[in-house]
């Protein structure tokens, strides 16, 4: 609530009293994007006065993410030049006026976000058409209060309220499967710990690559070292994944079919598409880092009771028998390596594959010609 009051006297002047009081009660956040939490499509507005909208969101400990504030009504843009729309929706009441007349403009910033609008000074309810002046060139995350205050020409500028947001910039519309609406919980997650905040629509490689690493290195998953079984719902060209239980790692074990999801679901929530492949026959892997378990060349050791380095022609050295990983211009695999959008389809191959011990094995080591592409993912659950 603003007041304001009588200008300073001056000897003889008889200007008139001047009042004026007012606050935001709702911002509407109206970009074109439908936002989901909890699996729920948040609806605007997404604040409004007298509601505690403050989300204390119990896997940000388990993720390591920074800790509040965060909403129960995040909403989400698209960064400068991706086509997205600027738009705000604010209402404003008015409670008294007097000897104040014409529009102010309404401004409200946080962080380098600016949003303006012209509203009546008059007493009522008034709904305020502004935008958001300039959009970030870059992935952004902003949360925290809203500030509020008005411009009124000759009566200057006046703070009103604030107001509890939680905002996300993103390189482009996220992917379908995302059913109501992309998950804020994924993109608090990919921001934070991807990371991907500061990167343009033209670094769209390093948000992939990002994310990658963050699936192989740091979201504390181990590979299937006994069945190779999938955790999280997906199968050998996608299908369902079950995001909810990757983020809260529900199962700290999986395989590769579960990475390639993880890829796909965090990355398409930025807007970054990647394609899923699908390669069979596999064949035994040069050593590589294997997600959870370090260096290792044979990677069903515990089902065998091996060590997880054994010699080229140990009888139970065991390989990939098929495997999925996804691409974006380049491969990325966060199973095992990491690979992370630096080799062509060839290149990885030659890099993942020990071919000369598989023949020897007497099977077939897999070729570029055996990549299948799939759709990948088409539900997140």
């Amino acid at each position: 609530m603003v007041q304001i009051g009588e200008p300073v006297g001056v000897p003889g002047a008889s200007s008139p009293p001047r009042e004026w009081q007012g606050e935001v009660t709702e911002v509407s956040f109206n970009s074109g994007i439908t936002a989901a939490r909890d699996k729920a499509e948040i609806r605007a507005p997404h604040w409004r006065i007298g509601e505690d909208l403050s989300d204390p969101w119990e896997l940000a400990e388990k993720l390591r993410l920074p800790e509040a504030p965060y909403s129960k009504k995040a909403a989400v843009y698209l960064v400068d030049g991706a086509g997205g729309a600027k738009d705000v929706e604010i209402k404003v009441r008015v409670s008294k006026c007097v000897n104040v007349s014409g529009t102010g403009k309404l401004v409200g910033s946080i962080g380098p976000i600016v949003i303006e609008g012209d509203c009546p000074l008059a007493v009522g309810e008034h709904t305020v058409k502004a935008q958001i002046k300039e959009l970030p060139e870059a992935i952004s995350h902003l949360r925290g209060l809203l500030q509020w205050s008005i411009e009124a020409g000759d009566l200057g500028r006046w703070a009103l309220n604030a107001s509890l947001v939680e905002l996300f910039f993103i390189l482009a519309r996220p992917i379908s499967p995302y059913k109501p609406g992309v998950w804020v919980e994924a993109l608090r997650l990919v921001c934070q710990r991807g990371p991907v905040i500061g990167l343009k629509p033209d670094e769209e490689a390093r948000v992939v690559a990002n994310i990658t690493r963050y699936c192989h290195a740091d979201h504390e998953m181990e590979y299937d070292t006994e069945g190779g079984g999938s955790f999280f719902g997906v199968d050998y060209d996608g299908g369902e994944f079950v995001l909810s239980d990757y983020l809260a790692r529900a199962s700290s074990i999986l395989n590769c079919y579960d990475q390639a999801g993880a890829i796909q679901a965090l990355a398409g929530a930025v807007g970054a598409n990647v394609k899923w492949i699908f390669l069979t026959p596999f064949g035994f892997i040069h050593p590589a880092n294997l997600v959870g378990i370090g260096l290792c060349n044979s990677p069903f050791f515990k089902f065998y009771g091996t060590e997880k380095i054994v010699a080229a022609d140990d009888p139970l050295r065991t390989g990939f028998g098929n495997h999925a990983f996804v691409e974006h211009g380049k491969i990325h695999d966060a199973c095992a390596g990491p690979h992370l959008g630096t080799e062509s389809r060839q290149q990885y191959i030659d890099a993942s594959i020990d071919a000369a011990a598989t023949r020897l094995r007497g099977d077939t080591p897999g070729t570029v010609a055996d990549m299948k592409i799939f759709a990948g993912v088409t539900i997140i659950t």
